[in-house]
């Protein structure tokens, strides 16, 4: 199905439309990566709070809304389509299965040696910070500002691809971003998922939510008080299993059939 004629629109800034390419992605996706490494080397001797929270903000979020700007698309880029009944318990299911087949993924990759110095590393980076700022930092900020990019910018960019490659491209992405072999296939997953909500619902704040309520879920696993035990083979696969039920859910949750979201998302062109 096409989507809205971009070239159409009243041009704004002086610029004139055409609609965005994957290449944009690339070129945005490397312009956040130069923003965050040359932030993280200047405010390196700054507060966490202060360094964890300026970076996001300066190197995901205004590179996104300054391009989505730039070219006119912002409420393509954005979307924030008024929810019915019926696409919020899609992107429910899409949500929790997502996190919920993403925290099994990751559980079971917990058990490599790699893996189990990079969580207590990152644990011990936790527990210094305080659980008020803990949550703000590493689940509310980061899931606005990588949606926005991600779901956001990134995933317009990709949509002439069609939904399926659109949105796994958009997942692969992510987790290519964060930089760890053993995060990728998890943060893949989600990524795609939190694609699929806002291609489907034509409402990114959704995955914002959504990708806020999984990192609080990380947040808990590694434990508050800086201890956690491994879940046992049993329950992974249970986890990994009810994933899997809820975003057949979410997908066909509408007559039995993958309902076509793809209409939602382009009208808000």
């Amino acid at each position: 199905m096409e989507g809205p004629d971009l070239g159409r629109d009243p041009p704004k800034n002086g610029m004139t439309h055409s609609e965005p390419s994957p290449l944009e992605a690339l070129a945005l996706l490397s312009i956040s990566l130069l923003l965050f490494w040359g932030g993280a080397a200047l405010l390196q001797s700054q507060r966490i709070v202060l360094l964890y929270s300026v970076l996001p903000l300066a190197s995901f979020l205004a590179p996104a809304v300054a391009w989505a700007e730039l070219r006119g698309v912002l409420p393509l880029a954005f979307p924030s389509r008024r929810l019915t009944r019926a696409g919020l318990t899609s992107a429910v299911g899409l949500v929790l299965g997502g996190s919920l087949l993403a925290l099994a993924c990751a559980g079971l990759f917990s058990g490599l040696p790699a893996a189990g110095k990079e969580e207590d590393a990152l644990r011990a980076f936790l527990m210094g910070v305080n659980p008020i700022n803990r949550i703000f930092l590493f689940a509310l900020l980061p899931a606005l500002c990588e949606e926005m990019l991600f779901r956001g910018a990134v995933l317009v960019c990709l949509r002439r691809w069609g939904p399926v490659r659109a949105c796994v491209a958009s997942g692969v992405l992510f987790g290519a971003f964060h930089g760890s072999l053993i995060r990728f296939l998890p943060v893949a997953l989600l990524g795609t998922a939190l694609a699929v909500v806002v291609w489907r619902t034509g409402n990114i704040w959704l995955a914002v939510a959504g990708h806020a309520l999984h990192n609080s879920l990380i947040l808990m696993a590694l434990g508050f008080d800086g201890t956690s035990a491994p879940l046992p083979a049993g329950t992974l696969a249970a986890m990994a299993s009810t994933g899997l039920a809820l975003i057949a859910f979410g997908l066909f949750s509408r007559g039995g059939r993958p309902a076509s979201g793809v209409d939602q998302f382009d009208r808000n062109a």
